[in-house]
Order: C-alpha cells, then structure tokens, then sequence
C-alpha cells in the first residue's frame, strides 16, 4: 500500500492512496499556504529509491528493430510517460524502431525528475518515437495519441496535475507541424467536444533529456504499476 506524506508549515500527515501511485510530486496553493504534496511509493516492499537513476544511454530498442532503415522522430506529451510509452509500443510494435520517455520544453539542461516535479523548470514528460515511416505515417500516430489522452484537460490528465503533464506535441519538421494543426482541427469536434487544449511546439533536440534508468519501460518492469492511460474508440 502506498502513502501521501503532506507537508505544511506546522503539520505531516500520512493519508492512504492507491496501491498503484507513482512517485511524484504535485505543488498546490491553499490558500496562502503552499503545500508540496510528495507520493512515497512502496512497490513490492523495496522504495523507488533503491533504483538506479542513472540515465541509461541510447534509446529502448523494439525487439527486431531493423538499424539499416530510414527512420524519423516523433514526440509528444500526453500525461505520465510511463503509459504513453506502453501503449504506443503496444500498438505500433515494429513499426517503431525505438521508443524513450524525457523531459522537453524546459529551462533547465539536464534535469531530475525532482526537478520536473516541482513544476518550476518549464518542462513535459514526453515520449518520443523513432519510427518507420514506410510503416506507420505521422497522422496516424497522431490520431492514436489524440485517442490515448484526454487532450481537453489543461495541465492535467487524470489525478497528475501540473504543467509536466501538459498535452504538447513537438514537430520536428514543419510537415509535422502541418500535419498536427489539421488532425487537431479534425480532431476538434469530431473525438472532443471541449476545446482541445493540445500545444503544437517545434521540438529542438537538444532541448530533450532522457528520464532517468527506471522511468524508461517501467510498465514493461511492473505491468501492474500505476498508469490512467487507455485508447477511446474512434468516433
């Protein structure tokens, strides 16, 4: 079972959470008093803390990936990381050549995700894809990310809030930008009925930082770990 300390001035209180919560931290305003919230996880008796936060070097290799193949990158931003790389290699399989969760979108060079929690850095977590585009367009990822995400709740998906978990996409060619722009429009109205709150960025890489050791497939480690994401059918 996992456990919420909450900090305040003059208090520390334990409340019960899901046995699935992450390690995070949300910064909330109460008030004048600001409360930093951080979930302690206990994962199978052994803390978060006893893994590696080492950033492992190269990208998360998909089984069979073929190194000799033209590819091209795509990164977006829709909630935890962890669920946005387990569905979209779970959907996409060999189509992908590569998959890594990040930081992009920030101030800060090379931050922790302590860093990123505090919501003060500027960045996202963010997946991004190496692809092969003989085997999977970009509007078609476009239209699976649309569907695995709640696109119309701003800063927030599910009980993650904070602008790390801000619905983003990050063009790395202006025909991404393009191709973004007009499946946001088809999007709207057809998938979701509320303003789709989805910002359209270019993606510089040098602004993106791979997360540390044990974010990268951490569901692929813990397929019972916490995650909100799920695909909408198609409307």
């Amino acid at each position: 079972m996992a456990y919420v300390m909450a900090f305040s001035a003059n208090k520390l209180s334990h409340v019960c959470i899901s046995a699935h919560c992450r390690c995070c931290c949300i910064s909330a305003q109460k008030g004048k008093i600001s409360i930093r919230v951080w979930y302690l996880c206990l994962w199978m008796g052994s803390s978060m803390a006893s893994k590696s936060t080492a950033i492992p070097e190269g990208p998360n290799l998909v089984k069979g990936a073929d190194p000799s193949k033209p590819t091209e990158y795509a990164t977006f931003a829709g909630g935890c990381f962890w669920g946005m790389e387990k569905w979209f290699r779970k959907e996409f399989g060999a189509a992908l050549k590569s998959t890594s969760v990040g930081y992009i979108g920030g101030q800060k060079a090379s931050p922790t995700y302590e860093d990123v929690c505090t919501g003060g850095t500027g960045h996202a977590e963010a997946l991004q894809l190496e692809y092969y585009p003989d085997k999977v367009d970009y509007a078609t990822l476009l239209d699976y990310f649309w569907r695995l995400h709640d696109p119309t709740t701003l800063n927030r998906q599910g009980n993650d809030v904070g602008t790390q978990y801000r619905s983003a996409i990050f063009y790395h060619s202006d025909s991404q930008k393009e191709a973004a722009n007009a499946k946001m429009a088809e999007m709207q109205g057809k998938q979701w009925g509320a303003p789709i709150t989805t910002q359209v960025v270019p993606a510089k890489p040098e602004d993106f930082f791979r997360a540390e050791g044990y974010h990268q497939l951490y569901l692929d480690a813990h397929p019972g770990g916490y995650c909100n994401h799920f695909v909408r059918p198609k409307k």
